[in-house]
């Protein structure tokens, strides 16, 4: 029986996995353009908001500016306007999708992908 064993080790041993550096190397580029571009994307209109700030500030510095923003008129009511408006906006969202996405989970989950991404946009 030992025999049969030591002769069948090799054959019946799992095969070692391939190197995965190439693999690896080959999708991490496209990642880092994804981020780069996000990060354009989402942080450019910060920086042109500051650079104008900063400019169009007449005598003081730019952070006295926006220290005043929250003392200026309409600030408050605004600002309350815009809380209401997100915590309207987030509770009928749960309403609406927490239960359809259940329903589709369990009645019908060939639609599960479709609804993951629909789920997800008003995020």
């Amino acid at each position: 029986m030992a025999a049969l064993t030591t002769a069948l080790a090799p054959r019946l041993a799992p095969a070692a996995d391939p190197p995965r550096a190439h693999a690896v190397r080959s999708v991490a580029w496209w990642r880092i353009v994804v981020l780069l571009v996000a990060a354009v994307y989402f942080l450019a209109p910060l920086w042109a908001a500051l650079r104008f700030a900063i400019k169009t500030d007449a005598g003081g510095s730019s952070a006295a500016v926006f220290g005043s923003i929250p003392h200026q008129e309409g600030f408050s009511a605004a600002f309350t306007l815009s809380l209401r408006l997100a915590v309207v906006t987030t509770v009928l969202t749960l309403l609406l999708m927490v239960p359809t996405a259940v329903y589709v989970h369990l009645r019908l989950p060939r639609l599960r992908r479709a609804m993951e991404g629909i789920t997800v946009l008003p995020i």
